[in-house]
């Protein structure tokens, strides 16, 4: 219950700062209820090549590995282009906290 409340205003204004941004898909609140890897790697993906469009990162998420593989790659971009750094065990979760990274 305090896992939904607590990130609610975060999933609101994530929703908000995608659509701002011209995210090619809606962002709901209800996205995050359950795990979504497939719509925080189509995020993690689109932010990234907009932030770097010369950024080269494989959009393979078909296995467990893929999927490590892919936030590492993620991680060290935006780590390296943007200073940014992501807590990718907290992306991998993909539910309302990935939204916090």
């Amino acid at each position: 219950e305090s896992e939904a409340s607590m990130s609610y205003r975060q999933l609101r204004n994530f929703s908000e700062y995608m659509k701002t941004l011209g995210y090619h898909r809606i962002v709901s609140l209800e996205n995050f209820r359950t795990p979504n890897f497939e719509l925080v790697a189509d995020a993690l993906y689109w932010l990234c090549e907009r932030y770097d469009p010369s950024a080269e990162i494989s959009d393979d998420i078909s296995t467990e590995r893929a999927r490590v593989d892919f936030l590492k790659a993620i991680a060290q971009t935006m780590a390296s282009k943007a200073r940014i750094k992501l807590n990718i065990k907290a992306l991998y979760r993909a539910d309302g906290f990935a939204v916090r990274e």
